[in-house]
Parts: structure tokens; C-alpha cells; sequence
């Protein structure tokens, strides 16, 4: 007898997978164009300067996806994030 959810789990499983993928086009897109900035700006792959979320060297990218990148088991890009924030996160960079 063939499980009938297993077909659901399987496409499930691919649809988790892609957007794990996805997730690391991502981080790893910021991190090597515009790490330590709030964001990327993806025409240019240059960072964006306007203070949208405090300073533009807030790194609002960092401290948005951390809670992802673990959740998601990202273990490795989690604890690039933990570093950057424990050797370069201060409250005067929130300020624009």
C-alpha cells in the first residue's frame, strides 16, 4: 500500500529546499557586495546609503536575517552574523 502523503512530504521537502537555497543566494549576495550596510541595492549591487533603518552601516540585512539563518539551520552564515555583530555592532552606528 502506497503512502499517500508521501508524495506530499517529498514535494514539500523540494519546496523547503529551494527556498533554503534561495536564502543563501541572499545572504551571500549582501555578504560579498555590501556587508555591514542596511541593505544591497540590487541594480547595482552596490549597498544603499539612505538611512531607512538608522544609519546606512546599521546593518539592518544582519539583524533581519540571524533569527532566519537559524531557523532555517544556516549554522555557518548564523555565526558569520553573531561575529559581525560582536565586533562591529554599536548603537552610534544607528545614527544617520
Amino acid at each position: 500500500v502506497k503512502n499517500p502523503d508521501a508524495h506530499q512530504h517529498e514535494d514539500t521537502k523540494t519546496k523547503s529546499e529551494y527556498i533554503k537555497e534561495m536564502m543563501l543566494h541572499a545572504w551571500y549576495s549582501y555578504r560579498n557586495y555590501t556587508w555591514g550596510y542596511n541593505e544591497i541595492h540590487p541594480s547595482n549591487q552596490l549597498h544603499n546609503n539612505q538611512a531607512i533603518f538608522g544609519g546606512e552601516k546599521m546593518a539592518a540585512t544582519i539583524i533581519d536575517a540571524a533569527d532566519t539563518l537559524w531557523i532555517m539551520g544556516l549554522k555557518q552564515e548564523y555565526k558569520q552574523a553573531r561575529d559581525f555583530f560582536n565586533e562591529n555592532f554599536t548603537m552610534a552606528n544607528a545614527q544617520g
